[in-house]
């Protein structure tokens, strides 16, 4: 599997977590909200039956909230990766000040997107305080010894929109390139 499929399916992954996250949370919680409410107004109510419909409310809570965490961090990469895809510096100062937000925040969602392999071998680098993307580094050398071939003049680079995670990356015209983002094929 290449690392165009693997960010794709990562991402799908996690879309489809987090929707079976919120049903899984919202039918928990009803079922056993409307459950307990019945068993207070028959009267048939001990202390095993608080108990276990705490248990299970706190459990379709939990759900629902990892659901909604886990959806934020997926709006959260799209934003992240249309900001960085202007700025070549992935600095995370720039990122926090375009986001309105602190450099924390920003690193540590970072973190989590890089953990959750969102960003296709993207790493954090706390000494520059920046994100780096490798095959970004890739393109930028391969880009250099192509255009080395290839007279200034006739050099013209396109600007496209990454179907998959909607970044703006420069390629050279005619070529096939990669995603810096997410690894995913653009033409």
């Amino acid at each position: 599997m290449n690392q165009e499929s693997k960010s794709r399916t990562t991402i799908v992954v996690s879309q489809i977590v987090e929707k079976i996250q919120l049903i899984l949370g919202i039918i928990i919680t009803c079922f056993f909200g409307i459950g307990f409410l019945g068993c207070i107004s028959s009267g048939n109510i001990d202390a095993a039956t608080i108990i276990l419909a705490i248990v299970f409310l706190s459990l379709g809570v939990w759900l629902i909230i990892l659901s909604r965490k886990r959806n934020k961090l997926i709006k959260n990469f799209k934003t992240y990766v249309s900001i960085l895809s202007v700025d070549p510096t992935g600095s995370l100062e720039n990122l926090a000040s375009s986001l309105g937000t602190s450099q924390d925040i920003v690193k540590n969602n970072l973190k989590l997107m890089c953990d959750k392999k969102y960003f296709v071998n993207a790493y954090l680098d706390t000494e520059r305080n920046c994100i780096v993307f490798p095959s970004k580094s890739e393109q930028i050398n391969s880009t250099a010894q192509q255009s080395s071939k290839v007279s200034e003049s006739n050099k013209e680079y396109n600007t496209v929109k990454c179907k998959n995670c909607g970044a703006d990356n420069k390629i050279p015209k005619g070529i096939i390139g990669e995603c810096e983002f997410c690894g995913s094929q653009i033409k």
